[in-house]
């Protein structure tokens, strides 16, 4: 009869200095002969793990198991773990996230070759949608998204914003009084630099602006029209 693989969160620690990594899998045994494997080759995809490894060498660290519990409940139980060991070896502070992780050229196709041409059911894009909504990021991680060196500067092709603006042509955008509140008030005292302005500038020279509508105002003098 075979063995029931034991599922769980465990650990592995650099006994030199205490710093750890934190982890879950539905097989323990399983994930920590593929830790010992890539860490020995020098392939392991977290470069704090491996680096550290390198550095004060494999009898330095030491494989424990902290909790044991159904596959259904890893990820609560992960995440309640890294909150409270903040480990250091850990490149994302979230269970389950990829975050900070390097994939190889190879793999990156790979990965774009099986997910080519597939199209999430509504139903999933819901599910996603409402974990992440009113979810907040830390702060740290927000400003590592805002500056992402992969989409600054990212231009799309004329043939992407072809298809995107007959997909959205047509289509009603509704903004809320909340919604229009928000933006004012994230815009509100913003000031645009010289390029932005010049930008600005240069997109608006030589167009035409109007036709304008023509208002009357009684002031108690007189009545006045003017363009508006």
């Amino acid at each position: 009869m075979a063995q029931t693989p034991l599922s769980g969160i465990y650990e592995i620690v650099n006994l030199q200095n205490g710093k750890r990594y934190i982890g879950s899998a539905i097989s323990i045994t399983k994930r920590f002969a593929e830790h010992r494997s890539r860490l020995k080759a020098g392939q392991h995809r977290n470069l704090k793990l491996r680096n550290s490894w390198t550095k004060y060498g494999a009898d330095k660290f030491v494989f424990r198991v902290l909790l044991v519990c159904a596959p259904d409940n890893l990820i609560f139980y992960e995440q309640i773990l890294l909150d409270a060991f903040r480990p250091q070896l850990n490149i994302s502070p979230t269970a389950g996230s990829t975050l900070g992780v390097n994939l190889s050229d190879e793999r990156k196709q790979k990965i774009s070759a099986q997910l080519k041409g597939r199209k999430r059911d509504r139903d999933a894009v819901e599910r996603s949608a409402a974990k992440l909504r009113g979810v907040k990021r830390p702060l740290e991680q927000a400003q590592r998204l805002f500056g992402n060196k992969h989409a600054l500067g990212h231009k799309h092709t004329p043939e992407w914003k072809a298809a995107n603006s007959l997909r959205m042509k047509g289509k009603a955008r509704p903004k809320s009084p909340e919604y229009r509140a928000k933006i004012s008030a994230t815009l509100k005292g913003r000031r645009l630099s010289d390029t932005h302005r010049a930008n600005v500038s240069a997109g608006m020279r030589g167009k035409k602006r109007g036709p304008y509508k023509t208002y009357e105002v009684n002031n108690g003098q007189g009545i006045f029209n003017f363009d508006r």
